[in-house]
């Protein structure tokens, strides 16, 4: 029952931004003002403020980084490769790493998280999705720096990767995180508060903007978006049980990190899909399929690790 509850709101935002296009209440351009906002202003402050209040000795853990950012990489690499085997466009390619591992780490996983263990565990699972955000959107904006932007070499993606205000607070907020636990020193109330104020619409206008975009109802290949949803929703898992089951399985600890690698496509990849032009139908339909279908594969592994 709670995964419904959680899942019904992201496909409510959907419907309500399909409303609002199908009724003319919003035009493309006014939803790319939201997408604009959602890249430069939102989600910066979101990732900054996920992670400059986390103690930066816990992010010094090896086995619970090992665990969730070895198998980020493993399943990335691994569609990078299916999309290149089977010819795929630079831009597919950039769009198979997209989709392929980064989810609903917060907004879906902590309360279902909190339903299955408990509230204390919250802070844990908060701590692993701030992991997926930051070392995930540093792999996603530099392969689409890298195949789907303009032809730059492996240097001069990592450089535009740097120019990103995302990373700028993904930076940012571990810069905060080591003054903090190191040194005491805290923000101002005020700008905290006004960082906060700028973070909180970043889901709903990610959701909603993904709805404007529904509308136009284009055609995709479901072969695709079932191979991205196998990606995300079962090859992600299946990896971080063989890791978890090598470094920490047993523990509450390793079924969280397994809870979160099941999460279903985040739909910050469709913000940058979006902003980079990068098969943006195939991004949103695969983010609504992966939503569906974790509404089994979330409800069968909760019931196993319980």
């Amino acid at each position: 029952m709670a995964l419904i509850e959680a899942i019904v709101p992201i496909f409510s935002l959907i419907l309500l931004g399909w409303v609002a296009r199908r009724f003319s209440f919003i035009s493309d351009r006014a939803t790319s003002i939201l997408n604009s906002f959602a890249f430069y202003f939102s989600l910066p402050a979101l990732f900054f403020t996920t992670l400059y209040l986390i103690n930066f000795n816990i992010l010094l853990n090896a086995k619970l980084l090992l665990s969730v950012i070895l198998p980020m990489l493993a399943v990335s690499i691994v569609a990078f490769a299916y999309a290149t085997a089977m010819k795929k466009d630079r831009k597919t390619k950039a769009a198979y790493i997209l989709c392929s591992f980064l989810g609903q780490n917060a907004y879906l996983a902590i309360p279902l998280v909190s339903l299955a263990y408990g509230a204390a565990f919250e802070p844990l699972t908060g701590l692993i999705g701030a992991l997926y955000f930051s070392i995930g959107m540093g792999i996603n904006i530099f392969s689409l720096e890298r195949f789907s932007a303009r032809k730059t070499d492996t240097l001069g993606s990592l450089i535009n990767v740097l120019k990103v205000p995302t990373m700028w607070g993904i930076l940012l907020g571990f810069a905060f995180s080591i003054l903090s636990t190191y040194y005491g020193i805290k923000l101002p109330l005020f700008v905290a508060n006004t960082l906060s104020l700028v973070a909180a619409p970043a889901s709903a206008v990610a959701l909603f903007s993904l709805g404007t975009f529904m509308y136009r109802k284009s055609r995709v290949d479901m072969k695709e978006v079932l191979t991205l949803c196998f990606f995300k929703n079962f090859l992600l898992p299946a990896i971080s049980f063989i890791m978890l089951f090598f470094v920490m399985f047993g523990s509450i600890d390793s079924k969280v990190v397994l809870l979160q690698a099941a999460m279903p496509m985040a739909v910050t990849n469709f913000v940058l899909a979006e902003k980079y032009n990068t098969r943006r139908e195939l991004v949103a339909n695969s983010i609504i399929i992966s939503t569906l279908i974790s509404l089994f594969t979330l409800s069968i592994l909760i019931t196993f690790l319980v």
